[in-house]
């Protein structure tokens, strides 16, 4: 159990109105991790914090690589964990995102350690990670509504009072960010790394539709130390069936077309 808990990387089921996506995008490189376990209760419901600031004006569409200098059309080389469903009633296995990493044969080969990672959307904090369980170094950006073009709105079937949202994690360094800062697509948010519970430096990006203005407080469990709030936290984005997730590739889709 110990040896899984400390390769891991996890995932969600939502609910069952999830629109048609394309196939997921398949890699020849192995996985780089495997499920975490389930955590035990379901989580209490809780109240954001703070208000996400309301965007000025819609953006055209613009979806940016999450790392620097690999081209979007090129991301399909470096998935080495693709996104997939569970295919149980536990709603934590499964792969709730896409880990993006190097090939290397026998340990031998580049790794994608250092790597800059970008915001795929622009956006606003929603939360932070700090070197705790599971995510490690994190940072989570919501896309509001108002920000996105009408053709993603409808592919992802988003209300008015619902927004998009993007998570990275496993980085090098904590995120010198803060909540509610602005973020652009493009902006530089870490480096890709290998904390929290990781096996080896990639980044792990998910995406996720969810009620807008929603700012979380960190986002800790399989940890001794985690408290009450940031256990519950966790569940509300993981398994709570509130922020229903997506293939992180069928987003690339806009920026290639």
């Amino acid at each position: 159990l110990a040896a899984l808990l400390l390769t891991a990387c996890a995932s969600v089921v939502g609910p069952t109105s999830t629109p048609t996506l394309p196939p997921a995008i398949q890699s020849t490189s192995p996985p780089t991790e495997t499920p975490w376990p389930s955590p035990t209760p379901e989580p209490e419901t809780l109240r954001p914090s703070s208000p996400t600031p309301e965007p000025t004006a819609p953006s055209s569409t613009k979806i940016c690589s999450p790392l620097r200098d690999h081209a979007v059309e090129k991301l399909p080389d470096y998935v080495s964990h693709p996104f997939r469903e569970s295919e149980t009633s536990n709603k934590e296995l499964g792969h709730h995102g896409v880990d993006f990493s190097y090939f290397r044969k026998d340990g031998v080969g580049p790794i994608i350690e250092g790597v800059p990672i970008q915001a795929v959307m622009d956006g606003f904090v929603a939360a932070l990670g700090f070197n705790r369980r599971p995510y490690g170094n994190m940072i989570l950006i919501e896309t509001p509504y108002a920000l996105l073009p009408p053709e993603i709105i409808d592919f992802y079937a988003l209300a008015s009072h619902q927004s998009l949202y993007h998570l990275y994690s496993h980085m090098l360094e904590p995120p010198s960010h803060s909540i509610a800062a602005e973020v652009n697509c493009g902006d530089e948010l870490g480096l890709v790394g290998n904390t929290g519970f990781s096996g080896n430096p990639h980044l792990h990006l998910e995406l996720r539709r969810g009620p807008s203005g929603v700012v979380f407080p960190q986002m800790v469990f399989y940890d001794t130390v985690a408290t009450q709030e940031q256990m519950d936290a966790y569940q509300r984005w993981r398994t709570s069936g509130e922020f229903l997730m997506f293939d992180p590739m069928s987003l690339f889709i806009f920026a290639s077309s």
